[in-house]
């Protein structure tokens, strides 16, 4: 499994160096001694902690060249000659010291560009210069722990930790947490668990290095010590507390120094709790174990089931790495599997980071490829485990240190790469990977919302759920190297889906003051992400002209386009249509104007039809907004809609034209006159003397003469009455003659016709003459005895 002890000191003198870290075993707890077997220069530098030192970033290029020949041996893992751990030709003794302060770590953050929003920024209430807060991380629910191993309050480097809780989404410090027996060099706080009300926190310096872990619980808002976990077999120098995890009433803690395999081989312990008591239930140990394995550098648990990292295991190479899975059945544990990368190479230190969830476990390989790093993914059938894939940044590069730290929920990962420089120098980043049907893609990159250089931000993380938590040792807000953590939840789009888009200007508008400017129909996103449980209203802040345009929105919760996001995108409906106008049409009466009401787009043509009744016709058709015009059909038209428009029809009835004509020999009066629709006209009628009405004709309807008076049929358009007279046929008078005595005339009656005379002979008496001749009949002449009458035009 393992080479030469030259090839061994090779890949430990100094590749992924954390920055601060020391060069070997003196700073070891405090100065005391190494193991005695352990070989001169054998320690990696990225192993034990260092007495602080302030960062001469004066001296940066001279820096950042000695760290580029640190990488350079990492490439050479296998084949280099051995290495010596002291200081390098060349080199002043400060600036070797202030490189091994600066090699380590880079800064991390989710960038809300890529689905996430930083929701927190946790430093220490008593932050102080080097108190490396943000090393280890660890969350559960609302509820952060955060470590800072170089905290002094319990003596120089015994370290604290610190608990933050969230409300309404917002995160305050609860508690800072130190152990009970705390002395200096301890460096609790080096690793955290949390799971619910129970904190775990690895204390790897404590006893001359055996180490101790400590267990906190919470009752309301107080936490307090519960118990010290410490290992059956400790040692000095085991390093028990450099990793820690924990479950319900399981922990596991790690302890790469143990010798039990080998010199510095090292084990996991096992300890559960009862009524409040823990005790060891298993030690664990690799079933290949050997010298230099760091077997217990990380650890992850769940149920019943333990991942436990070995980076610098040899099988696939020098410092290749392994990981190894045991499963507990009972009380007992048992080796259920090795995990090798499918592709070990010299140098990949897989298991460097481990974490585990259900079937699924995540092993950080952060020395693949010139430390650019990769994360493998394992998932379990049937008691075999296999590989289902690697997991490398989108924007992968030397030197990244990807894998340094992972974690795992469910079907999403987080990677942290403390030396990623997007933000500046060792800056740092963490990805976001999430799972779809046994594929996984990198869902988002996250960076601190305020990156400087050598922040280290990801060297350690945490996930459960949809909070992500991560490590920035290295920040500088507090002073040098006080240290963050940083809360990202995951944030989603806000989009509208957009339909019968036809105008130009169309402006949607997210919460009052998120616009969006819509060209065309299709899936649109605002630009502001937003958190699950964050409300959201889209509404249209301008609509489209040109044509005019009116668009509603619709869908979300209450389906009107607002609603509370839950943990997914949500798409709201925004359906545009042109803007219509009402044209309304009334008739006045005596006819019909239709339709009565009609919708038209902005710009187009009413047409409306216009009826007038039997005998009427239309006088006007006028609108108060529009203008319509008579098309001689019956229809009108109104172009280029623009607003409503009511439109009114007037009607009016029909008059006509009734003439009047007599022949002669009597007269029809008037001989003209105007009669409504339906009405009928009146005539008088008078023949002359002698004559009667013969005939009454014309185009008029027939009428009814009573007397002298015609009256028309009903009148339906101009039309003429014509009258004839007759004379009349001659009428018999009866006349009769009297005489008064002293003579005679005779006849002394006769009939007579109308206009004749009558004649009479009148013969006095002997003696006699006429006197006076009277009477009721029209005077006459009297020649000699002969007397005739006027015309008679009666009985006389």
């Amino acid at each position: 499994m393992k080479t030469d002890s030259a090839a061994f000191a090779c890949q430990r003198s100094g590749i992924g160096v954390p920055r601060r870290f020391g060069a070997g075993l003196s700073h070891f707890a405090g100065g005391v001694a190494p193991h005695t077997d352990t070989p001169t220069g054998d320690v990696p530098m990225t192993a034990l902690p260092h007495p602080r030192v302030p960062v001469d970033r004066a001296r940066t290029a001279t820096i950042r060249a000695a760290q580029a020949l640190v990488v350079l041996l990492a490439m050479v893992l296998a084949v280099c000659a051995p290495v010596q751990a002291g200081v390098p030709d060349g080199l002043a003794a400060k600036d070797w010291q202030a490189i091994q302060a600066q090699l380590p770590i880079r800064p991390m953050g989710w960038d809300t560009s890529g689905g996430a929003l930083q929701q927190g920024k946790l430093t220490a209430g008593d932050a102080q210069t080097g108190d490396y807060l943000g090393y280890s991380v660890a969350v559960s629910g609302d509820t952060a722990v955060v470590g800072a191993h170089y905290e002094d309050t319990g003596g120089f480097n015994a370290g604290a930790a610190y608990v933050f809780v969230r409300s309404g989404g917002s995160w305050s410090q609860q508690a800072k947490l130190v152990a009970g027996d705390p002395q200096a060099n301890d460096y609790f706080g080096y690793s955290v668990a949390l799971d619910g009300d129970t904190v775990l926190i690895g204390a790897y310096g404590k006893s001359i290095g055996a180490g101790a872990a400590y267990v906190f619980v919470r009752s309301g808002g107080n936490w307090i010590q519960q118990d010290k976990l410490v290992a059956a077999d400790a040692e000095a120098y085991d390093g028990f507390g450099y990793s820690v995890a924990l479950e319900g009433d399981t922990a596991l803690v790690g302890a790469r120094f143990e010798a039990t395999g080998g010199t510095e081989a090292g084990a996991a312990y096992v300890f559960v709790r009862g009524s409040g008591n823990w005790s060891q239930q298993a030690k664990l140990v690799a079933v290949d174990a050997e010298a230099y394995d760091w077997f217990g550098w990380s650890v992850a648990l769940d149920g019943d089931t333990a991942l436990v990292g070995a980076p610098y295991e040899g099988d696939g190479g020098s410092a290749a790495g392994a990981a190894y899975v045991y499963v507990r059945s009972g009380g007992s544990w048992s080796q259920q599997a090795k995990l090798v990368a499918g592709d070990a190479q010299a140098g990949d230190q897989f298991g460097l980071s481990v974490a585990l969830d259900g079937d699924t476990a995540l092993v950080g390989a952060y020395g693949e490829s010139a430390f650019a790093g990769a994360a493998y993914v394992y998932v379990h059938s049937g008691g075999i485990w296999s590989q289902q894939a690697k997991l490398v940044a989108g924007d992968a590069q030397a030197g990244d240190w990807f894998g340094w730290s992972v974690a795992l929920d469910g079907d999403t990962v987080l990677v942290g790469a403390p030396y990623e420089d997007d933000g500046g120098t060792e800056a740092g980043a963490a990805y976001v990977f999430v799972r779809n049907g046994g594929s996984w893609t990198q869902q988002t990159k996250l960076v601190a919302g305020d990156p400087q250089a050598y922040d280290v931000f990801g060297l350690s993380v945490a996930l459960d759920g949809d909070t992500v938590l991560v490590g920035a040792y290295g920040e500088d807000d507090g002073g040098a190297d006080t240290g963050a953590a940083y809360v990202f939840v995951p944030v989603y789009a806000v989009q509208a889906a957009v339909s019968g888009l036809a105008g130009t200007g169309l402006v949607l508008r997210n919460n009052g003051g998120d616009d969006l400017a819509i060209a065309a129909d299709g899936s649109h996103a605002f630009a502001t992400l937003l958190a699950d449980g964050s409300a959201y209203a889209v509404t249209v802040a301008t609509q489209p002209t040109n044509p005019p345009q009116t668009c509603t929105v619709s869908g979300g919760d209450n389906d009107d386009g607002s609603g509370t996001m839950a943990g997914a995108p949500v798409t709201v409906s925004v359906t545009c249509a042109t803007v219509s106008y009402t044209v309304t049409a009334t008739a006045t009466g005596n006819g019909t104007i239709t339709p009565a009401s009609q919708s038209v787009d902005h710009g187009d043509t009413a047409t409306i039809t216009v009826t007038p009744a039997v005998g009427h016709h239309v006088v006007s058709v006028t609108g108060d907004t529009c203008t319509p015009a008579d098309n001689g059909d019956g229809t009108w038209t109104a172009p280029n809609i623009t607003a409503d428009c009511a439109v009114t029809a007037t009607f009016a009835i029909n008059a006509y034209t009734v003439t009047a004509t007599a022949t002669g020999n009597g007269t029809i009066t008037p001989a003209s006159q105007s009669v409504d629709h339906g009405d009928t006209a009146m005539l008088t009628v008078t023949p002359a003397v002698g004559h009667h009405v013969d005939t009454i004709g014309g185009t008029c309807p027939s009428g009814t003469l009573t007397g002298t008076s015609y009256q028309t049929g009903a009148i339906t358009g101009d039309c003429s009455v014509t009258v004839a007279f007759a004379p009349d046929a001659p009428a018999v008078y009866v006349v009769t003659a009297s005489a008064s005595g002293n003579g005679t005339i005779a006849p002394a009656s006769q009939s007579v016709t109308h206009g004749s005379a009558a004649t009479f002979t009148m013969t006095p008496d002997a003696g006699h003459h006429v006197d006076t001749i009277s009477g009721t009949c029209p005077a006459g002449t009297l020649t000699g005895t002969s007397y005739q009458t006027g015309a008679i035009t009666g009985d006389c």
